[in-house]
């Protein structure tokens, strides 16, 4: 009999001869990964370096409250005087603006990427029938890769918006509170999962390590804090408001647990990329029709077509006229993804004129 697999103390020695084939480009590979995951969670704190570099005291003072000026359920914020996200009309359609996604969408980097990117398209449409399939998945990946790229642009941006903001908050609200970000010898913000430290200037053994997520989940107008004598007391109570984020779920590394809105919104995203990828589809048939025992598919099949079910009731509620004659969901969400790049050529045909 062979012993080759006897596992010790749960270990596999297979597996342990396997391991040894991960060689140095591998694990280089994977520092990569972690690199840029890192730098998703603290990209807020970097950018807050740049915007205060190029915008000074006076005129952020100036700036609106971020993601002020509409009600939840989508009207206008009436009482406030200076708001982020302003109505407008462009062309027939009414549609959102904000105040900082205007920031990065008129700035002269997004504006060049605009322009390639309806290069691009007009490229594909003036030679269709002609153009190669490979050159137009080319082209439609590349849209795809610049697209994501602005949409990064404006969401780090949002986010340091906030940052800056909140950080302002705080030194209104709470004078004795020091804010402390973590940079290198030479000024700049380390990457690590609690990129910001801070500490009552009177309790400076009290200190707390925070995400930028937590910092900014900090209820500076909390009851009782404007007014509380002492320290300790008034510490508390404001790391009473604090979110506290789940702990990293081992068994679900890969966010395969959609319970929460956000990795809906991400895992749908993620799903429509990959349906939208025909070979998948045609992939999946081909599995299915082919299949001498359709029970070993039968739990993928039910739920499919339940949540076809669920999405399609989504569409139509999405999809219908909303009261006084307002557009649709829908189409008031398609007409603020397009106003980007239609603001963009209209900017670039007044300067040819």
């Amino acid at each position: 009999m062979s012993t080759s697999n006897i596992r010790v103390a749960g270990v596999n020695p297979k597996a342990i001869k396997e391991a040894s084939m991960l060689d140095d480009v591998f694990f280089e590979h994977f520092d990569v990964v972690f690199d840029a995951d890192m730098v998703k969670k603290t990209s807020a704190v970097v950018i807050r370096d740049d915007i205060l570099r190029c915008f000074d005291a006076d005129i952020r003072k100036e700036w609106p409250l971020f993601d002020s000026g509409r009600t939840e359920d989508g009207e206008i914020d009436y009482s406030c005087n200076n708001p982020d996200w302003t109505k407008t009309v462009s062309g027939k359609r009414t549609i959102w603006v904000s105040y900082f996604d205007t920031h990065v969408m008129r700035s002269a980097k997004a504006m060049a990427i605009t322009a390639k990117i309806e290069n691009i398209r007009d490229t594909l449409k003036g030679e269709s029938g002609k153009i190669k399939m490979q050159q137009k998945l080319d082209g439609e990946a590349e849209i795809k890769t610049l697209e994501n790229k602005i949409s990064s642009y404006k969401q780090t941006y949002r986010k340091a918006i906030k940052l800056v903001q909140q950080e302002a908050r705080a030194a209104e609200l709470y004078s004795e509170l020091v804010v402390d970000f973590r940079k290198d010898q030479d000024g700049n913000v380390r990457q690590v999962a609690e990129p910001i430290m801070c500490y009552p200037a009177k309790l400076p053994l009290q200190g707390v390590n925070f995400t930028v997520t937590q910092f900014m989940s900090l209820n500076f107008y909390v009851e009782g804090l404007d007014t509380e004598t002492d320290q300790q007391k008034k510490w508390d109570l404001l790391l009473s408001t604090m979110t506290r984020e789940p702990p990293e779920d081992e068994e679900d590394v890969d966010n395969i647990n959609i319970n929460n809105f956000k990795r809906f919104e991400t895992g749908s995203a993620s799903m429509l990329h990959l349906l939208e990828d025909g070979g998948f589809t045609t992939k999946l048939y081909g599995m299915v029709d082919k299949a001498k025992d359709i029970s070993a598919h039968a739990d993928l099949i039910k739920t499919l077509v339940d949540l076809s079910v669920e999405f399609n009731a989504i569409a139509q509620h999405l999809k219908a006229p909303r009261k006084g004659g307002k557009g649709s969901l829908y189409e008031q969400a398609m007409a603020v993804e397009t106003t980007d790049t239609e603001e963009a050529e209209a900017i670039q045909q007044a300067e040819a004129s």
